[in-house]
């Protein structure tokens, strides 16, 4: 994603970027988002096979998630 960021950056410092290279340029930056979001979220998924209970209880208290 950050390489595709300064893809970004480049193709405006460049000059002369098409509307179409425009918006694969923001396609890739989005898919790399889209994968890295599912990677961050899908943990989640797996923390109640990894941590106990009370870790899982201590975890969503440091996160504000207690209420």
């Amino acid at each position: 994603m950050i390489e595709a960021e300064i893809a970004l950056d480049a193709a405006f410092r460049a000059g002369g970027l098409t509307a179409d290279e425009l918006e694969g340029l923001i396609n890739t930056i989005t898919q790399s988002l889209g994968r890295l979001r599912y990677v961050h979220l899908s943990t989640h998924l797996k923390t109640p096979e990894i941590l106990s209970p009370d870790q899982i209880a201590r975890y969503n208290s440091l996160r504000g998630y207690d209420g």
